[in-house]
Parts: C-alpha cells; sequence; structure tokens
C-alpha cells in the first residue's frame, strides 16, 4: 500500500458543497455565540463577496469565497432569530392544532408539537401561527391535525434546563401547554382522507396486536401510537430505535424496491427517463404514507437527486449532494443545525457513505446473501458508531449492544417496509392472512431480540460526553476518514506463464 496526501485534495476537488458546508456551519455557530447586527453581518457578506468576485483569477480570491460563505451563515442565524409574541402567564382562550397524535407516556401525559391558531382577547380574536409543545393528560384523546378549543396559559421552557429551553427556542417553539379535560371546550377532528390515514388504515386490517402493531405502525408508515414506553426502552438501551423513527433507511428500501421492480423499464426507448420519473413517484408517495415528517423529506430529496443523476448519466457523488441538501435547509433555518433530528440524520448518512460503502466492498466476490448480510452489518456499525457521540451528549447513554443489534433490526426493517408498503397499494383482501403472518413474525423476531438484548445488564452505558469531548470525537473521527482516503493499494499484474 501507499500513502499518498495528494489524494486529500483530489477527492475534496469533487466536492465542492462539503468545502461549502464548513464556513456556512462555522458562521452559524459563531454568529449564534456572539450576537451581531444583522445590517453589519450582511454588509461584511456582500464586501466579501465583491471582493471575491474582483479576485477571483487570483489565489487570494478563495479566501474571500470562503468569509462570504461564512457571513452568510451568520445572516442565515438573523433572519431565523425567534421572539415569542404570545404572553406568558396569562389565561387564553385559544384554538390550537396538533401536528402529530399524542401518545400516553409513563408520567400519564402526552406530548406533541402544536400551533396557536387563534387567541380570543378583550379586542377580539387574533390569528396567531405561533408552534407550541402541548402536553396533554391520558383523558384526552388528541389525533394529528385536530383542533381544540380551550382555556390555558403558555408557560416557558424550564429555565433549569437551559440547553433544552435554547434548543426549543431554536426550533421556533414559544413555550409549553398543559391540558387535562376541563380545560378542553371543543375538539373538531381532521379530516381522515389523507394518504398518511389511509396507510395506518389498510395496516389495522391485518390485526397485528400489542408489540407487533406497535413496532411495524412505527417502521412502515410512522405511527406511533401504539409505542409502549417500555417498547420504546428497550429500542434506546438495545441502540435500535432509529428503526422506529421513519428516515432515510426506511425511504431508501422503498427506492431500492422500485428501482428493483423497474429495472425492466430500461430497454424501453428512453427507459432511464421513464424508470426516473416512475421511481421518484412512489418515494414520494412513500413520503406522504408517513405523514412528511422532516427525516423523510431530507431523505426523498436526496433520493431524489440520486434518480435524476442516474438518468441523466452525470457523475453523482452522494456525499457532494448530502452536503449540498444540508447547506440548501441551513441557509433556510439556521437553527436546524442545532436540532438533533437533524444532526444524527446527516451524520448517520454521512458515516455510511464514508465507511461502511468502502467497507462493503469487501465482501466483493462473495454470493449474495453474503454481501446483503456484511453490507448490512458495515453500514449499522457505521452509523451507530458515527452518532454515538452526539446520542451520549444529548441523552446521556451509549447503547454497548448497537452493533449486535442492528444487522438482525436492518435485516427485518426491509422485511417489514417491503410487506407493509405491498400490501397498502394491494387491494386483495384475501391475502391479509399472508402478509398479517409475515409482518407478526419478523416484529415479534425483532421485538424478542432487541427486548433480550436491553435486558442485558451491560446493554447499554451511563455517558454524557461534554461538548469539548464530542468535538475531540469527530475530529479524531474526521481525521482518520482523511487518512484513509491517503492509502492506495499497489496495483498487482500477473503476469502469464
Amino acid at each position: 500500500m501507499k500513502f499518498k496526501p495528494g489524494n486529500i485534495s483530489a477527492r475534496l476537488s469533487r466536492l465542492p458543497m462539503v468545502k461549502a458546508l464548513i464556513p456556512l456551519i462555522a458562521g452559524i455557530v459563531f454568529f449564534d455565540s456572539f450576537e451581531a447586527d444583522a445590517e453589519v453581518v450582511w454588509g461584511c457578506f456582500l464586501l466579501s463577496l465583491l471582493t471575491a468576485a474582483i479576485t477571483i483569477r487570483r489565489n487570494v480570491g478563495s479566501a474571500y469565497i470562503v468569509a462570504a460563505i461564512f457571513f452568510l451563515g451568520g445572516g442565515a442565524v438573523s433572519l431565523g432569530r425567534f421572539t415569542p409574541a404570545l404572553p406568558y402567564g396569562e389565561m387564553l382562550f385559544m384554538e390550537i392544532e396538533a401536528d402529530e397524535t399524542v401518545v400516553p407516556r409513563s408520567s400519564g401525559y402526552g406530548s406533541t408539537p402544536a400551533t396557536v391558531r387563534t387567541v380570543e382577547t378583550r379586542d377580539g380574536i387574533t390569528a396567531v401561527g405561533e408552534r407550541i409543545m402541548l402536553w396533554c393528560d391520558s383523558t384526552l384523546t388528541v389525533g394529528a391535525g385536530d383542533r381544540i378549543a380551550c382555556i390555558g396559559r403558555i408557560r416557558p421552557f424550564d429555565t433549569g434546563y437551559r440547553s433544552y429551553a435554547r434548543l426549543m427556542s431554536r426550533r421556533g417553539f414559544a413555550g409549553t401547554l398543559f391540558l387535562n379535560r376541563d380545560d378542553v371546550t371543543g375538539i373538531v377532528k381532521a379530516e381522515s382522507n389523507t394518504l398518511h390515514t389511509f396507510a395506518v388504515e389498510r395496516l389495522s386490517r391485518l390485526n397485528l396486536k400489542d408489540d407487533a402493531l406497535a413496532s411495524v405502525g412505527a417502521m412502515a408508515v410512522g405511527d406511533r401510537r401504539h409505542l409502549t414506553p417500555e417498547l420504546r426502552k428497550a429500542y434506546s438501551r438495545s441502540g435500535a430505535s432509529h428503526v422506529l423513527a421513519v428516515s432515510g433507511l426506511h425511504v431508501g428500501i422503498i427506492f431500492m424496491l422500485a428501482n428493483t421492480l423497474l429495472r425492466w423499464v430500461t430497454a424501453m426507448r428512453h427507459g432511464q427517463s421513464i424508470r426516473a420519473v416512475a421511481v421518484i413517484i412512489p418515494v414520494w408517495l412513500y413520503a406522504a404514507a408517513c405523514g412528511f415528517p422532516p427525516s423523510v423529506i431530507r431523505a426523498a430529496l436526496m433520493f431524489t437527486v440520486l434518480q435524476a443523476a442516474v438518468a441523466s448519466t452525470s457523475t453523482y457523488v452522494g456525499l457532494n449532494t448530502l452536503a449540498a441538501a444540508a447547506f440548501a435547509m441551513l441557509l433556510y433555518d439556521a437553527d436546524m443545525l442545532f436540532d438533533i433530528s437533524f444532526q444524527l440524520s446527516f451524520v448517520a448518512v454521512a458515516a455510511i457513505m464514508l465507511w461502511a460503502v468502502p467497507l462493503s466492498r469487501l465482501a466483493e466476490g462473495r454470493n449474495r446473501a453474503i454481501r446483503m448480510l456484511w453490507g448490512m452489518t458495515a453500514a449499522g456499525a457505521a452509523a451507530t458508531i458515527a452518532t454515538a457521540p452526539i446520542i451520549s451528549h444529548t441523552f446521556g447513554t451509549v447503547s454497548l449492544v448497537g452493533l449486535a443489534a442492528n444487522p438482525l433490526v436492518i435485516l427485518c426493517a426491509n422485511i417489514t417496509v417491503i410487506a407493509a408498503a405491498i400490501w397498502i397499494v394491494m387491494p386483495v383482501p384475501w391475502l391479509a392472512p399472508l402478509f398479517g403472518g409475515i409482518l407478526d413474525i419478523t416484529a415479534r423476531i425483532q421485538n424478542g431480540a432487541v427486548e433480550w438484548l436491553a435486558s442485558l445488564p451491560w446493554a447499554a452505558a451511563e455517558v454524557t460526553l461534554p461538548t469539548w469531548a464530542v468535538t475531540v470525537s469527530y475530529t479524531l473521527m474526521t481525521a482518520a476518514t482523511l487518512a484513509a482516503w491517503c492509502i492506495e493499494p499497489e496495483k498487482k499484474v500477473t503476469l502469464p506463464r
């Protein structure tokens, strides 16, 4: 093997959006910590951009481009600053719309993001449109899209947990509202004609029970209503909780399934273009069936770009596309950088691209089953290791059995999502016992393995990494990745005898 440091610059030259993302993130972090006047920040951005245009043919031009992107990050921060308008502590008559179905937790309360649509005061009814975190006790049944007429007090987030309060403010939440049955004067149920409602109703016809219903609903269409606190804890402790939240893994399964079923289309005239459109449609239909959560929208966008690149025979660099998606999303809302779901989503996908894909090539030449098993193991290991520092820093725990759980969990996730998707779109009632049996067996195997691993006394460690330790962890991971880029195996030439 040869060690060639020049490989780093060669690779980065093919990743312009990765290079642009770094100063953007630096600008967001800096101006989030040190507030500056928006006029000054945007002035510096325009000055840097103008100077870069003038000196573009000189070596110093690239430095001004980096500076412009840095100040662009600061400008995105200034545009996203949120100041709540709802008065804290005052008794208000409100109409609230729930974003998701309220799932009861072990405390007896369930929560969901919600939007305060109107507030009634002495001056009349005022349209508001501010987001809150709604907590309901077990006497209330609230579904996604339900409108609730109620009376209550909006309270600020607990300042004893400053990091959580700051995070929720960054997400655009004004505060919290606790409701019980006595606080509600009326509930208008949401119309049940959405694709997500249809998908949930189709799955209900399979008559799955208890934890099998809970895990299949969560993994297939993002229906988390039936997840019990015990099942959530088992998945979290075993390091497999990522499969219960529909994300890139699940969308990728639909993407690969659609490409496999439509492979024959490429033999037709303009087959690549026809196949691209035909694959993108089910990807977005699946996103709609899951209710368009942010993680699914990110994944659907990325797979759309991938399919379009394949159809146009252009060079596709997955990491560059991932960075472009992150760049656009952070410009739209800079506070996403501090959102745990955004961090986990992009870090996991980047780790799979950088580590799992090269590792999966080690199984080339093996039979299909071995390649598939090795690929799933590599993907699970890469995502688990890469996200461990963030999970430890945020939740104070690190799963020690995640690497053992992920291959089986990902295999079961493939079976669950494919079988559920086929059942949802196939209007053949007499096949319900077949699909119900497949999903029930798969869910029971998966849940049983997860619960057994979670029951081990050493399944997880209670460790909370400080910010500096997280920074060091990702610095070391980056250094190891760059070092791996420099390794170039020697070519072997076998001469004929």
